[in-house]
């Protein structure tokens, strides 16, 4: 794992973690408005255009923070669906950076950075697998087909290409 260069004098930013920071936001939502309400509930000497402007304010408030606790979740939404997109494309150079943070959801971006990982190495090692049979394959004087479990033809060395009349090494997908 490579790691950036940070000076020690300057100490990383801390982050909650992401449902912390949910939850304190609705948090702030709900007891600034409660307590407004409260207040309006008991005070028999406010005029009803205050009380209502004052409600007014409570209820915008409460739109701007639901506002955004729905960008920063639709925001993860959106991340965690183009990291299970790009491995589903089997695309594994994708990461998630949330992972570094603290929380349930950071932890569930460290476990799809692992399955990326394992993945990736999985694939490496098929790759290099196939490279070397390809090489073996070539070395053969001897027509080769290879089926997979459906009885469909998978790989095809020269010679059996030539009897097919097949010019790549791999056939089928």
């Amino acid at each position: 794992m490579i790691r950036r260069y940070q000076s020690p004098s300057i100490q990383p930013r801390r982050r909650w973690a992401t449902d912390v920071r949910i939850f304190i936001k609705v948090l702030s939502c709900i007891l600034p408005v409660t307590a407004a309400l409260a207040w309006l509930w008991t005070d028999r000497r406010l005029p009803d255009g205050a009380k209502l402007a004052f409600a007014g304010v409570a209820a915008t408030w409460i739109v701007i923070v639901a506002r955004n606790v729905q960008r920063e979740f639709l925001r993860h939404i959106r991340t965690l669906t183009n990291l299970v997109e790009c491995i589903r494309l089997r695309d594994y150079n994708m990461k998630g950076v949330h992972a570094r943070e603290r929380g349930e959801l950071a932890e569930l971006y460290r476990e799809l950075n692992d399955l990326v990982d394992g993945l990736k190495a999985s694939r490496q090692g098929e790759q290099e697998l196939l490279s070397l049979l390809e090489t073996v394959f070539s070395q053969i004087n001897v027509a080769i087909f290879v089926f997979d479990a459906r009885d469909r033809i998978r790989l095809v060395n020269r010679l059996a290409g030539s009897l097919l009349d097949v010019a790549t090494l791999t056939v089928g997908c």
